[in-house]
């Protein structure tokens, strides 16, 4: 009949004194993402790649430190298609981080508009880009209606969902210069929510 019964014997004990912080540190280790080394603040002062565009974010409140293959792939395009000499008015919507505007400060681009809706992701990217020292070259906003809209940019990234990315898409179309480039992200392969 005991067989039948589990038991479990309760220990009480004061744990060890553990720096969680750092310990979660430690699961976030820097990444190569093309020419971009990207590393959290606990790497700071440490050695990190000469060869290499260096962008530090925090693994905080605000999405993309370039782990998720999204901002990962958006990367990548920034690096690939951003033309210093042609590309002088650029827009990311929905900068979470602003990692990708981080990203094309480090490739030249000078004039960049930063948006995203949510308040708590403006704040975390505006300590971003003063801590990687580009605040200068990156306008940093709360968008709630489309307000990038009102202007014309040659450059336009947007890592976001599929329903804010169709909700947004006439408000996008209208921002994007004639023949600029516009690099959409955030969607997966099997939504068929989004055409082309």
């Amino acid at each position: 009949i005991l067989s039948e019964y589990e038991f479990y014997i309760i220990e009480n004990k004061p744990l060890e004194d553990i720096n969680w912080l750092e310990k979660c540190f430690e699961n976030f280790k820097p990444i190569d993402v093309g020419g971009f080394h990207i590393y959290g603040p606990h790497l700071r002062g440490t050695h990190h790649p000469s060869n290499k565009m260096l962008i530090e974010i925090a693994a905080a409140t605000a999405f993309g430190t370039g782990e998720h293959p999204t901002t990962n792939r958006c990367l990548i395009a920034c690096e690939t298609f951003f033309d210093v000499n042609k590309h002088k008015k650029l827009l990311d919507i929905g900068c979470g981080s602003c990692i990708l505007s981080i990203a094309l400060a480090r490739l030249g681009a000078t004039n960049i508009v930063a948006c995203d809706n949510d308040l708590e992701a403006v704040k975390v990217s505006s300590e971003n880009v003063v801590i990687n020292k580009v605040a200068s070259r990156i306008k940093i906003f709360q968008n709630k209606n489309c307000e990038f809209s009102e202007d014309k940019y040659d450059f336009v990234v947007a890592n976001i969902l599929a329903e804010p990315l169709i909700s947004m898409s006439n408000c996008i179309v209208k921002a994007l210069e004639r023949g600029g480039i516009l690099i959409l992200s955030g969607f997966t392969s099997d939504d068929n929510s989004v055409e082309k």
